[in-house]
């Protein structure tokens, strides 16, 4: 899954068992969204966000306005 400028609304959740999730989001989307990220088999990267990061799981330290889960079986989850 790929997306670019990509904003949320609310809470968002997504599921995959296989496949990797790249997302390019735009600034405001950063600053507004708590994010929980975990993958089984693969990595997570978000360079440009602070928080509790492993090299399986990513949790935001901010409290925002809008939620983004994802949640992967085996793949990469990278946050632009």
């Amino acid at each position: 899954i790929k997306g670019q400028h990509v904003t949320f609304t609310g809470e968002n959740n997504l599921k995959s068992e296989y496949g990797d999730i790249t997302l390019g989001l735009t600034k405001s989307t950063l600053q507004d969204t708590h994010f929980f990220l975990q993958t089984e088999h693969g990595k997570v990267s978000v360079p440009n966000l602070t928080g509790k990061q492993t090299t399986t799981s990513f949790e935001s330290n901010q409290k925002a306005k809008h939620i983004f889960n994802a949640t992967i079986e085996s793949g990469n989850i990278t946050i632009e």
